[in-house]
């Protein structure tokens, strides 16, 4: 973990601060950029992460574009926690454009933590579109790009994908700094107006809640973005908050959860 995020990330929120860290002298693992030109990589890393779900997913005929889609959640999880925990708290841009950031992958497919040139540089005071711009244009976007040419994956779907942990970060994060304001208006930036300054903000898309009704009362729901493509991948289901589970796009009130879904996906 780089240092100046250690106090961000104590317990068991300590890993997720883990998923950058400086690039050791003479590293030689590719760029982002670089790794990304391979489709035959890209692909292979998709087909190995598949390997290692629960239930494994090994079927060649199981579609790529939803094997890159849920890569791209486990790629995003590891990347994201301590990218915006250093824009939005410590207001200090990390460099992780692709062509900055080196990728070294695990077994599974998993990307290992990404290796970064430097610390960053503090930019307090600048509003959310030029402290996001290196991780939404430098990254996010390229990712989005590629494996859509590569995998077939919509880039709409890779993006809600990233939105769908952005949430989490920044839930996570008011919790711990309950009295930060600039969490707040990061979020709403981020995620809750249909664009930035002018450009279309792929991520938003209108919140939609389902209420469910149980033994110990009424509980509503928020779901997610957009799917993710997990059903579509044999011995999977859907997700419990996805938009397209019919529990969920039938009615606004549902008893209990879905029968149809596969609550471990989430």
């Amino acid at each position: 973990m780089i240092p100046c995020l250690e106090p961000l990330f104590p317990g068991e929120w300590r890993t997720h601060g883990a998923g950058v860290a400086l690039a050791p002298s003479g590293s030689t693992a590719p760029t982002v950029a670089a790794w990304l030109e391979c489709p035959a990589t890209l692909a292979a890393a998709c087909r190995a992460h598949a390997r290692h779900l629960d239930p494994p997913v090994t079927d060649p005929q199981a579609p790529l574009a939803a094997l890159a889609s849920v890569w791209s959640l486990t790629y995003f999880w590891r990347l994201l926690p301590p990218v915006v925990a250093a824009a939005s708290v410590l207001q200090r841009v990390l460099p992780v454009g692709t062509t900055q950031a080196r990728l070294a992958l695990a077994e599974d497919g998993a990307p290992l933590p990404f290796l970064l040139p430097h610390d960053g540089h503090a930019m307090p005071g600048a509003p959310s579109a030029e402290r996001y711009a290196t991780l939404l244009h430098g990254h996010i976007a390229p990712v989005a790009a590629r494996l859509a040419e590569c995998c077939g994956v919509a880039p709409r779907i890779v993006w809600g994908n990233a939105a769908r942990y952005l949430e989490v970060i920044f839930s996570q994060l008011a919790r711990m700094l309950p009295t930060h304001a600039g969490l707040r208006a990061d979020h709403a930036w981020l995620l809750a107006r249909p664009d930035w300054d002018g450009l279309e903000n792929p991520m938003y898309r209108p919140a939609r809640a389902v209420t469910r009704g149980s033994a110990q009362g009424d509980t509503t729901h928020t779901l997610l973005r957009r799917c993710c493509l997990y059903y579509q991948l044999p011995g999977h289901g859907y997700c419990d908050l996805c938009p397209l589970a019919p529990c969920n796009r039938a009615a606004r009130r549902v008893a209990g959860p879905c029968a149809d879904v596969d609550t471990a996906a989430c």
